[in-house]
């Protein structure tokens, strides 16, 4: 969702006076944007996972870049659908609405077919293993440490499988934490192992 907001801010249309929308369902959410698609480009390009970036506000952009908001141009429709795929949810529709562009997210169906979680879980007090990328995360954590230092810990080149799969299921079990929570994207941004990530390396050196 966050992807889909900032491609919202960087490829509105500003000569439009409509806002940007975001509406929430039960079951979907809409986040809309004035503007069609720029010339040349259309959804089947959008759903390749290499494809030619064309910012309306290049201005807009170039600061989002910069704040590593955006961390490549032209990636932000792969990394929602990377993100949907790892949590298990459908696949972001990408239309042209009432003169604007509109991405809808959607809750998995009961029908969905569950994969199995990189989340660690707890069951009856036996913590289910980690992956070794996940160990090497919370060894190196015991030091608070950037993004890209976890990366080269972990000898991982792509941010953003590596935070749905490694940082992300840490955060979500409590074993790591943010140096500053509030400001999830600061660049300044660090991670540090929790009480119970200690606990948990400790019990796996037992």
């Amino acid at each position: 969702m966050r992807e889909a907001v900032v491609n919202a801010i960087c490829h509105r249309d500003y000569g439009d006076t409509a806002d940007i929308q975001i509406k929430v369902f039960d079951d979907h959410l809409r986040i809309w944007s004035p503007g069609l698609l720029p010339y040349g480009v259309t959804f089947e390009d959008l759903y390749r996972r290499t494809h030619a970036s064309k910012p309306r506000n290049k201005l807009i952009a170039q600061v989002f870049y910069d704040l590593e908001i955006i961390e490549r141009y032209g990636s932000g429709i792969q990394r929602m659908l990377d993100a949907c795929a790892a949590a298990n949810l459908p696949e972001p529709t990408l239309n042209e609405s009432t003169g604007g562009f509109l991405i809808t997210f959607r809750k998995a169906t009961k029908s969905a077919t569950k994969k199995k979680s990189s989340q660690p879980d707890e069951e009856d007090g036996t913590k289910s293993a980690l992956s070794r990328h996940q160990v090497d995360v919370l060894a190196k954590c015991f030091n608070e440490s950037k993004l890209i230092e976890l990366l080269k810990i972990a000898g991982r080149s792509d941010r953003t499988k590596f935070r749905n799969q490694v940082i992300n299921p840490l955060l979500e079990a409590g074993l790591i934490e943010m140096t500053i929570p509030d400001k999830p994207n600061s660049r300044l941004q660090k991670y540090r192992i929790t009480a119970k990530g200690k606990t948990l390396l400790q019990r796996g050196k037992e």
